[in-house]
This record gives C-alpha cells, structure tokens and sequence, in this order.
C-alpha cells in the first residue's frame, strides 16, 4: 500500500510545484511590468538617448525647432483659411444704377 501513497503524494507535490511556480511567475510580473516587446522599446529608448551634454542641449533645440516650425506652419494654415473664408463671404450688392444715368451715357457704364 505505500505505493498509492508515494503516487498521491507526487501529484500533490506536483501540483505544488505547479502553483508554486505560478504564484513566483506573478511576483515576477509585479516588479517586471510589460511584455518583451516593451521592455525592448524601453532599452533602445534608453540607448538612444544622447549620452554627453552637448548632444542633449542640441537634442532639445532641435525638437524646439521642429516644434516651432510645427506651430508656425498651423498658423499659415490657419491664416490661409481665415483668407479663403474671408473671400468666400458675401458681399452686399452694389447700388444700381439709375436708368437714367445709363441712358444719357452718364457714370459707370455696366
């Protein structure tokens, strides 16, 4: 009979094991956050990153520079539109002119 035993046994160490195994793979999720994927963005950001400061300062004017032509281009945009709405508006009719005037040859001949 001490075989059933030893089996039992087994397949509660087993299973032991196995929620042991789960129970240390979601620690290590919790102080590991995100997937392989993320954790490879994460590095080559980090390597990427300019290491003496003379790289950084002309990191940051070039990102300033592409931010300001970035905002002076939505300014053109927004001025060309404000000019194309302004186009598009209607204007008030002009003042007839008299008949009078147009058959004594008179004024603006239309």
């Amino acid at each position: 009979m001490s075989e059933p035993d030893t089996e039992n046994e087994r397949i509660i160490s087993i299973a032991d094991l196995s929620a042991k195994v789960d129970k240390l793979a979601e620690l290590v999720s919790r102080i590991i956050p995100g997937s392989h994927a993320e954790a490879q963005q994460r590095t080559e950001e980090r390597l990427d990153r300019p290491s003496s400061i003379e790289e950084q300062v002309r990191a940051e004017l070039a990102r300033a520079k592409e931010q300001e032509a970035a905002e002076q281009a939505a300014a053109g945009k927004d001025q060309e539109l404000q000019s194309r709405l302004a186009k598009l508006e209607e204007t008030p009719p002009a003042q007839p002119v008299p008949r009078r005037t147009r058959l004594l040859g008179w004024g603006d001949p239309r």
